[in-house]
């Protein structure tokens, strides 16, 4: 049992470490496409749609590939 010192509160995390690389790496190759598109000269909803569908596709990648710790 642990004891906590007294006037410290003990925070439990609502999302695993796993839950947020996965997602870090979605949102990551989401901007990155989302502007590599927009900076190529294309407007801005396209560059939106390009970064939605890299988001889409990396994330079960980056679901599948990430191990549980």
């Amino acid at each position: 049992m642990r004891v906590e010192p007294k006037g410290v509160i003990a925070l439990k995390s609502t999302v695993s470490v796993r839950t947020a690389v996965v997602l870090l790496l979605a949102v990551l190759a989401s901007v990155v496409a989302g502007l590599l598109t927009y900076w190529s000269g294309t407007n801005l909803p396209v560059a939106f749609l390009a970064g939605g569908s890299a988001f889409a596709v990396v994330f079960p990648l980056a679901d599948s590939v990430v191990g549980d710790a």
